[in-house]
Order: C-alpha cells, then sequence, then structure tokens
C-alpha cells in the first residue's frame, strides 16, 4: 500500500507540472499496485483529465467514489 501512495503521490506532483503522460504512467502502477486504492483513482481521474480523456477521468472518479465514498480525495 504504502508504494501505491508513493506512485498516486508521485502522480499528482507531474500533474501539477504539465507531465500528463508521466502522471497518467504513475497512476496506473498506482492503480496496478492498490487496485482498491480510492487515491490511486482518484490520481489516475486527474492524470486522465489532464491528458484529455474527460470520460476516463469521470469514471475513475466515479471508482474513487465508490471505493470510499465519504474519502475526501475523491471529490
Amino acid at each position: 500500500p504504502r508504494l501505491a501512495q508513493a506512485y498516486s503521490g508521485l502522480a499528482h506532483a507531474l500533474e501539477r507540472q504539465g507531465q500528463a503522460a508521466e502522471a497518467l504512467a504513475a497512476s496506473r502502477e498506482a492503480l496496478r499496485l492498490a487496485p482498491d486504492s480510492p487515491e490511486a483513482a482518484t490520481a489516475a481521474a486527474v492524470a486522465l483529465r489532464s491528458s484529455g480523456n474527460p470520460d476516463g477521468a469521470l469514471a475513475a472518479f466515479r471508482e474513487a467514489v465508490r471505493l470510499q465514498p465519504d474519502s475526501p480525495s475523491a471529490r
């Protein structure tokens, strides 16, 4: 779980730096390591949105909310 959290954090940092493709790769690794992580799903959603995939982002945000409805990171 900690490695997945690290990849999620990396994905967010890369997205903030405008590196959408790298953020998406990091978020996919987070999801591979922790497929039931709302944080990983949120990181993927943000990266997908930044990479121009709003439909994928919406699906990932919905998955994050499904995994943890009360999570502030999923809102």
